[in-house]
């Protein structure tokens, strides 16, 4: 099993955290992907509703099996969002923090959108969202997804982090779903296993520092900054804390 992975990935997961969760995450690593979605609470449908609920999302949804989304017209309507169930947890994580709803929010890495998603859920039409890729063809995609979502109280942007450092002080929440090494993607895109190297983590971290060294001033006094990666090293997380 462990061939599948870089060595040098295995032996930085084993000095992280131990043997014994090492074996575990690798095997999970291994594991077949879920397949889980949001439900559009402005688009409400039945269709999933036998499908196993996800308890830290009050729309996710565990699906049996993997349908043809491509052919599901609810799909291109907007009615849902495929998306990992562990990113759902940001839901928990506004309900817990609870946030003012009618504040200013910047979604700095925000494409392909669930996440953007996810704020516009909790902001249930007060504030204003910013949802920002500097990417353009996956900003392409992020608008799509926003428009399908339809919501109002939102604006799309393709900027640099370093442009928002004018707006001292403005956003009472931040999100930053940092471009990584992708480590947590191994299990369903084996392509991301050989593009890792050693020096992935390292390089990405570098610019992880940046875009948060760009965006903390940003934060207003009392707000919130969410950091999130889907990657398990040092460098890419606790360092960048």
């Amino acid at each position: 099993m462990t061939s599948k992975f870089p060595i040098e990935f295995i032996k930085e997961l084993q000095n992280h955290f131990g043997e014994k969760i090492a074996e575990k995450t690798l095997k999970a690593l291994s594991d077949t992907s879920s397949v889980s979605i949001r439900i559009n609470p402005l688009k409400p449908i039945e269709g999933f509703s036998s499908d196993t609920p996800i308890p830290w999302s009050k729309n996710g949804h565990l699906l049996k099996d993997r349908p043809f989304f491509s052919l599901d017209p609810h799909f291109h309507a907007g009615c849902y969002y495929v998306q990992d169930s562990s990113s759902m947890i940001l839901e928990t994580l506004l309900n817990k923090l609870k946030p003012e709803r009618d504040g200013l929010y910047l979604d700095a890495c925000a494409a392909p959108g669930g996440k953007s998603t996810v704020l516009l859920d909790y902001l249930n039409n007060e504030g204003f969202l910013l949802s920002n890729e500097v990417d353009g063809k996956r900003n392409s995609i992020l608008r799509e997804i926003i428009l399908k979502w339809g919501r109002l109280n939102v604006g799309v942007t393709s900027l640099p982090t370093r442009k928002f450092i004018d707006l001292n002080c403005a956003f009472d929440l931040i999100l930053v779903d940092a471009p990584c090494s992708g480590e947590g993607m191994f299990r369903k895109d084996v392509k991301a296993r050989s593009e890792w190297t050693p020096t992935s983590p390292l390089d990405c971290s570098i610019r992880q520092q940046r875009i948060l060294t760009d965006l903390t001033p940003c934060l207003r006094a009392g707000g919130f900054l969410i950091y999130a990666t889907c990657t398990f090293n040092r460098q890419e997380n606790e360092e960048q804390i």
